[in-house]
């Protein structure tokens, strides 16, 4: 049985993939981009999102903020480096990992 969550989140994936199909239809083939459509595409994956923040009770304001204080330990030098992504510093003991988050 699908969970009230699977179906979300399998609708965000639908919903991503339908992005990248617009996409790549402007960067492969050259088409030009349609805003509307676009536009559309976003809403619909912000919508899927506010779903699931909801539903878990978190906002968007704090899983934006738990994003920021995990980069800002990341490459705490202020900028991307490769090492330090490699490193990546924000995880247990500051070891190599190779899934990326």
């Amino acid at each position: 049985m699908v969970s009230i969550i699977d179906s979300i989140v399998l609708r965000l994936a639908a919903e991503s993939g339908d992005l990248l199909d617009i996409i790549k239809k402007h960067s492969v083939y050259e088409k030009e981009l349609d805003n509307e459509i676009l536009i559309d595409s976003l809403l619909r994956i912000r919508m899927r999102l506010t779903q699931l923040y909801t539903i878990w009770g978190i906002s968007r304001a704090e899983a934006e903020h738990a994003n920021i204080e995990k980069l800002g330990e990341r490459y705490s030098s202020g900028s991307y480096s490769n090492n330090q992504a490699q490193t990546r510093a924000d995880k247990l003991g500051g070891k190599a990992d190779n899934n990326i988050s």
